[in-house]
């Protein structure tokens, strides 16, 4: 006989048991395990979501026999809403970025939890996605009258953008908060120097509707950048590397001047999945520089 039995070693967190053996004319022997607590994982913890769209969480259960879990999205969103199945709806539409945590708690241990931070993302009118990743503000307004979202909150000079995955997408450099100045004869010129700079690669995961899409990212040498070779990075699509060794410095042609690129995407599992790879950095910048995102549906 043994002091612990299978079932209950599954339902014990973050516990030591002894399991002692007992033969008759024989010691008995014994042996402390310690167990795996209850642990629940997710393969997003941050995501931006577009109005109209639907996103399935994975996630799971270790440590436990029982792997059910429950959601619950806070604070409450209008018109979004997250189901027993982990199925995440945001609202149809929205005047601003807003965020919501969506948290997903184990049922047979509810102190073990994972969560995700989801942004709800407007689409413009004609259809297209305007990111500005490093605005300071909720959003900027171009001189056609688009809008451009940056942050979900007002966020000063050198915070990260919270938008992006992972624990941070890069942080809001750009030259425009010291040198806007010097950009008075670039239209829009929030656009390319209100940019981010990161010494890693950068990640964003949006949630958009399957199809293609024409992808333009703007760009400047960014904060720091004085020369070429010193802001170098590959940009990779949905997993594949759609151009490499990218050098922000030559491709604006100078300090206080912007570039765009375009890149073609398909998307056919609802997520789009845009990375800069870095190249090169060099410590006398501040990295890769990446200022803004439009993602329109293909023939508009």
């Amino acid at each position: 006989p043994y002091t612990q039995t299978n079932n209950q070693l599954g339902l014990t967190a973050n516990n030591r048991v002894t399991v002692t053996g007992n033969s008759s004319g024989f010691h008995p022997a014994s042996i402390d395990v310690q167990l795996q607590g209850t642990a629940v994982g997710t393969d997003l913890e941050r995501i931006g979501m577009v109005t109209g769209t639907t996103y399935q969480i994975n996630s799971w259960v270790t440590g436990n026999d029982d792997t059910a879990v429950t959601y619950a999205m806070s604070p409450p969103v209008s018109g979004a809403f997250v189901s027993g199945s982990g199925l995440i709806s945001a609202p149809s539409s929205l005047s601003a970025v807003t965020k919501t945590t969506v948290t997903i708690t184990s049922v047979a241990d509810s102190t073990a939890n994972a969560y995700i931070e989801v942004y709800f993302i407007p689409v413009s009118p004609d259809g297209s996605i305007r990111l500005n990743f490093g605005q300071h503000a909720t959003s900027y307004t171009d001189h056609l009258g688009n809008v451009w979202w940056g942050q979900n909150v007002t966020r000063p000079f050198n915070s990260s953008y919270e938008i992006g995955d992972g624990v941070g997408f890069a942080y809001l450099n750009g030259t425009w908060y010291q040198h806007s100045s010097n950009w008075s004869g670039t239209i829009d010129a929030q656009l390319y120097a209100q940019s981010t700079s990161a010494a890693n690669d950068t990640n964003l995961t949006v949630v958009i509707p399957n199809g293609n899409y024409n992808l333009t990212l703007y760009g400047e040498p960014g904060c720091g950048i004085t020369a070429a070779g010193q802001n170098v990075y590959d940009v990779e699509i949905n997993g594949v590397v759609a151009s490499s060794y990218n050098d922000g410095f030559l491709l604006a042609g100078g300090l206080y001047k912007g570039y765009k690129s375009t890149y073609g995407a398909t998307v056919s599992n609802g997520l789009l999945r845009f990375n800069g790879r870095i190249r090169k950095y060099d410590t006398g910048g501040h990295g890769m520089s990446l200022s803004s995102l439009i993602i329109t549906p293909h023939g508009q």
